[in-house]
């Protein structure tokens, strides 16, 4: 068996468009909002609000289905609330954290 020192060609391989230029990379999605919470062992952790209304937790991805099934964000809230907010809030009352970030109506991701 020989070994090298350079991995085959065939890993190499890259996306094209029509010609030789690589597709650019993947844009992340507008985030509506941050909720920022304690774990069991006092770490810091986020759930984060896409702007499809999908829930992501990073630190903890075993909460994302929980997230999505019980706090689906509604396109009108209680009040005339924008799409998100009043799904924030729950979500920050139910793990014991607090909203950190929010898009502004038409406004860009928080943060930037």
């Amino acid at each position: 068996m020989v070994f090298t020192s350079r991995p085959p060609d065939f890993l190499k391989m890259h996306l094209t468009v029509e010609g030789d230029d690589p597709l650019p990379p993947p844009r992340p999605d507008p985030v509506i909002g941050v909720v920022v919470f304690p774990t069991h062992r006092g770490e810091r952790a986020e759930a984060i609000l896409d702007g499809e209304g999908r829930w992501r937790c990073p630190k903890l991805p075993v909460l994302d289905r929980v997230l999505n099934i019980l706090f689906e964000p509604k396109r009108v809230g209680q009040g005339g609330k924008a799409f998100g907010k009043e799904a924030l809030e729950r979500v920050a009352e139910w793990l014991k954290g607090r909203v950190v970030a929010e898009r502004e109506e038409g406004g860009d991701n928080p943060g930037d």
